[in-house]
């Protein structure tokens, strides 16, 4: 099996970097929406449950993209992708992650729902 991706790698590719910057965006929403409303931590409501299906699905894309063009687990690949995350939210500036409206994160493209192998 390779040797997994470095995290300057994944930041580079261009395909993966948005969908990370979508889990992130949608990550930092539910924080803010949690900060307002504690109890929507543990009692969600609609739009709670849309923001979480949400970077569900980014991130689903996100860790079988990774997987298979890293020939790597899937587990692998969400421990990457949560250090990604994690790096992104350091170093990219908090007003640029919220200039990207929400709703236009939460607008999940179908051809996205069933990923194609990468090159």
């Amino acid at each position: 099996m390779p040797a997994p991706p470095r995290l300057r790698q994944l930041r580079r590719d261009d395909r993966l970097f948005p969908l990370a910057m979508n889990v992130l965006r949608l990550d930092m929403e539910e924080d803010k929406r949690i900060a307002q409303h504690p109890a929507l931590e543990t009692a969600p409501d609609a739009e709670m449950t849309q923001l979480k299906q949400g970077r569900d699905r980014w991130l689903a894309v996100a860790i079988i993209y990774v997987a298979q063009k890293h020939r790597c687990r899937p587990a692998q690949a969400l421990q990457l992708l949560d250090e990604l995350v994690e790096e992104l939210k350091r170093t990219v500036p908090h007003t640029e992650i919220w200039a990207v409206p929400v709703a236009k994160v939460l607008d999940f493209p179908p051809e996205l729902s069933a990923p194609s192998r990468p090159n």
